[in-house]
């Protein structure tokens, strides 16, 4: 009886997903609609603030030049001055209302992803139909788009492998190169873990592409089922896309600046990886990275250890 309502229960949330313009759906779609409209605030106002930084350091050098000089204006001097106060007050300014956006976005966000990892294990536990295995591949990638996991380094790796423990050394010195290292050692190991993580997830959303592309390939040689296309199912992960991990290309990657870093960070090779912010990756060369960088951290994880090692 239990197994019976449990099923029941999982095969309405298909159905909600698949068909229903219901309450459920309804709220889902408000919250990707506030999440898009938040993401693209929140990236306009670092733009300003970007801009009013900018100007700010033009403005601070041009008075530096003048006080240099061996005879500044003085009235340049206040109205330079003045100038700069006012925009430094500005930047301030733009920087609080940016770091409450900020705030706000990545509580969105949270909820979001929740609510997408919270259809996915209702997914997972319903039998691995087409249907489901296309909606598990859509929630897998729009879970994803908004949450990678993968984040740049804190610390500086030369400065780790310059660190060297010696009989001369004194405590205080010796405690704060262990306390580096082993804050160091704390943030590899959780990088270790989305890196696979986010390689797994990826790892299943194109075996499910590929499953669905097959069976669509099968469905479209069948007399009279012209109805699930191909292009069917590319609108489908299009409407998905607008996010920072999906670029409405099946099969693509893109937006993604933390990770970008990071495999930047560990000087990772890729033809890839340029400097535009905007870059597409395919799902299959980031996986690459994903394995490259999971390869780099181990070693940089073992090297910590070592070093934590001798300080003893």
């Amino acid at each position: 009886m239990k197994f019976f309502k449990k099923n029941i229960k999982l095969l309405f949330l298909i159905i909600l997903l698949v068909f229903g313009e219901t309450a459920f759906t309804q709220d889902l779609n408000l919250l990707e609609k506030d999440y898009l409209r938040l993401k693209q605030k929140l990236e306009k106002e670092q733009l300003v603030s970007d801009s009013l930084n900018l100007v700010l350091k033009n403005e601070a050098e041009e008075l530096d030049k003048e006080k240099n000089k061996p005879k500044p204006k003085v009235k340049k001097l206040e109205k330079l001055m003045a100038k700069t106060l006012t925009t430094s007050e500005d930047f301030q300014k733009q920087q609080l209302k940016t770091k409450k956006l900020e705030g706000n976005f990545e509580s969105l966000k949270r909820k979001l992803s929740q609510k997408y990892v919270s259809i996915l294990d209702s997914l997972k536990e319903l039998k691995h139909t087409k249907e489901v295995e296309k909606q598990i591949l859509i929630f897998t990638e729009k879970r994803l788009s908004i949450d990678s996991g993968i984040q740049s380094l804190d610390f500086d790796f030369q400065k780790i492998s310059q660190i060297k423990f010696t009989a001369e050394m004194d405590s205080l010195e010796k405690r704060i190169f262990v306390d580096y290292l082993e804050k160091a050692f704390l943030q590899i190991k959780k990088q270790i873990v989305r890196a696979k993580e986010t390689r797994k997830e990826l790892e299943e959303v194109i075996f499910l592409r590929e499953k669905m592309n097959e069976f669509l390939e099968d469905v479209e040689n069948e007399e009279g089922l012209s109805l699930f296309t191909s292009s069917k199912f590319s609108r489908s992960n299009s409407e998905v896309a607008a996010t920072d991990l999906n670029s409405g290309e099946p099969g693509k990657v893109q937006n993604l600046p933390q990770s970008l870093t990071l495999f930047r960070q560990l000087n990772l090779k890729n033809s890839s990886l340029s400097e535009n912010k905007n870059v597409k990756i395919s799902q299959g060369d980031y996986v690459k990275l994903l394995l490259q960088a999971e390869e780099k951290l181990e070693e940089i994880k073992e090297t910590i250890s070592k070093k934590l090692e001798q300080s003893k």
